[in-house]
C-alpha cells in the first residue's frame, strides 16, 4: 500500500508541474471555450451535440496525445535527467507506470475541461438529460485517449524514440481518413473495438515497462514474471480481435445473422413496414413487434447529423402529445460507431432508439441492412404507418417542417381514431 500511495502522489505532483506550462492549460482553455460557444450555438440539435464532441474530441485529444506521449516517453532518457532518475531507488516497470498514469492524468483535466464547458452549455441550453450524455461522450472520448496513449507511450520506449508516437498517429490518421481496404476493426476510437485495442495498449505497455525498462536499468533479475505478465495480453488480444473482426464481417456479409432477416425486407406504400429487431444500448431490442395497433413514426437517422437531428426533439414532443391516442416515435440511429446509439438512448427522447449496427457509412452515400431494406438513398428517412403497421407516408423532405409533420400525424389519428 504505501508504494501505491507513493506512486499516486508522485503522479499527482508531475501532474502539477507538468500543468503548469502555459503551453497546456492555455490551449485546453481555449479549447473549453470554444467547445462551449460551439454548444450554444448548436443547442436546437440536443443529445447529439454530445455524440458529435465525443467523435471529434476524441480523434483531435488522442492524435495529439499520440505525439505527446511519444515524447514524453523518451524525456527521461536525457543523459543528464536519466541519470538522476535511475539513480532514485524506483523499480523500473513502476517508474515507467507512473510516468504514463502521469500523462494520463494530464489529458483528463484537458479533455474533462472540454466537456465540462459542453456540460454546462447543454444545462442550460437544452437540458440536464442532454448534460448527462455529454459525461456519457467525455467517457467514450477519454477511453480513445487512453488507449492511443498507451500505444504511443509504449511503442516509443520500446523502440527508444519519439518515432513510436509519430506511427501510432500516422496510422491512425490514414485510418480516419478511409485509406483504402482499411477494416472497420482498425478505427480504435469506435466502442465495438475496444475489446481489441485495450488489451493491446496494455500488453505493449506491460512489454516497455517489464522487460525493456528493466533490462535497460539491468533490474531484470528474476525475469518469469514480468515474461508471463506481458504474454498475459495476447490471449485478451487475440480474444479482442476475433471478436471485432466477426462485427466488422457482418456488415459486408450478414448471412446467418438476424440481419440478414431484416435486410430481404423491402419498404412499398401500402404494404407492411419491414419489421427490425434492434439493440438498444440498454442491453435490449428495439422492436416494430412490439407496437401492435400504434401509430408508427420510424425515424432513420445519421447519429452524427445535427441539422436533421433537431427532428428528434419534435418526435419526442409529438410522441408525449399524442402518445395517448397510439402514436409511437421510433427511432433508428446510424452509426459505425456502436457507442452513438447507446448516448443517444439515453437522451431522455421519451421514445426507443435502436442502432442499425450493420452501417458502413452515412454521409452522401450511406450504407446499412436497414437502409437497403427501407429503400433509402439517402438519410434522413422517415415513415407514417397505420395502426395495422402499413406504410402510408415517407418523407425525406418535409420532415424539417415540424408543422407539416404534425399535420400528417394528425390527419392519421383523424382517419383511424382508434
Amino acid at each position: 500500500m504505501s508504494g501505491l500511495r507513493r506512486g499516486f502522489r508522485l503522479i499527482l505532483l508531475a501532474a502539477r508541474a507538468e500543468l503548469r506550462s502555459p503551453g497546456l492549460w492555455l490551449p485546453a482553455l481555449l479549447a473549453a471555450l470554444a467547445v462551449g460557444a460551439f454548444t450554444v450555438s448548436s443547442q436546437d440539435a440536443g443529445a447529439t451535440i454530445a455524440v458529435v464532441l465525443a467523435t471529434r474530441l476524441g480523434q483531435a485529444y488522442g492524435i495529439a496525445a499520440c505525439l505527446w506521449f511519444g515524447y514524453r516517453a523518451v524525456r527521461d532518457q536525457d543523459e543528464r535527467l536519466g541519470a538522476v532518475l535511475r539513480s532514485k531507488p524506483v523499480d523500473g516497470a513502476a517508474w515507467v507506470t507512473v510516468s504514463w498514469a502521469t500523462g494520463v492524468a494530464v489529458w483528463t483535466l484537458i479533455l474533462g475541461l472540454a466537456f465540462l464547458a459542453a456540460a454546462l452549455a447543454m444545462a442550460f441550453t437544452t437540458g440536464v438529460p442532454a448534460s448527462l450524455v455529454a459525461l456519457l461522450g467525455f467517457g467514450h472520448a477519454w477511453v480513445t485517449v487512453v488507449i492511443a496513449s498507451a500505444l504511443s507511450f509504449g511503442l516509443s520506449r520500446v523502440m527508444r524514440s519519439p518515432l513510436g508516437g509519430i506511427l501510432i498517429m500516422l496510422a491512425w490518421v490514414c485510418v480516419i481518413a478511409g485509406l483504402q481496404n482499411a477494416p472497420p476493426y482498425m478505427r480504435l476510437e469506435y466502442a465495438q473495438n475496444r475489446g481489441l485495442f485495450l488489451p493491446v495498449s496494455a500488453g505493449i505497455l506491460a512489454f516497455a515497462a517489464l522487460l525493456v525498462e528493466r533490462l535497460r536499468r539491468q533490474e531484470l533479475r528474476r525475469p518469469l514474471v514480468p515474461v508471463l505478465s506481458a504474454l498475459l495480453f495476447l490471449p485478451l488480444s487475440w480474444a479482442g480481435g476475433q471478436i471485432a473482426a466477426r462485427d466488422a464481417a457482418i456488415i459486408t456479409d450478414p448471412s446467418g445473422t438476424v440481419w440478414e432477416a431484416i435486410g430481404r425486407q423491402h419498404l412499398e406504400p401500402g404494404r407492411r413496414l419491414p419489421g427490425f429487431w434492434l439493440p438498444d444500448g440498454h442491453g435490449g431490442t428495439v422492436r416494430t413487434a412490439d407496437h401492435t395497433g400504434k401509430v408508427l413514426l420510424v425515424y432513420l437517422f445519421a447519429a452524427g447529423d445535427l441539422e436533421t437531428a433537431r427532428n428528434l426533439k419534435t418526435l419526442s414532443e409529438l410522441g408525449r402529445e399524442l402518445g395517448a391516442q397510439g402514436v409511437q416515435p421510433l427511432g433508428v440511429c446510424l452509426s459505425p460507431d456502436h457507442a452513438d446509439a447507446a448516448m443517444l438512448a439515453r437522451a431522455g427522447y421519451g421514445f426507443p432508439i435502436g442502432a442499425d449496427q450493420t452501417a458502413a457509412a452515412t454521409g452522401d452515400k450511406p450504407q446499412s441492412t436497414l437502409l437497403t431494406a427501407y429503400n433509402a438513398d439517402l438519410l434522413p428517412l422517415l415513415v407514417i404507418t397505420d395502426r395495422r403497421r402499413m406504410v402510408r407516408e415517407v418523407l425525406t423532405d418535409t420532415i424539417h417542417d415540424p408543422a407539416r409533420l404534425r399535420e400528417l400525424v394528425t390527419a392519421r389519428l383523424t382517419e383511424e381514431p382508434r
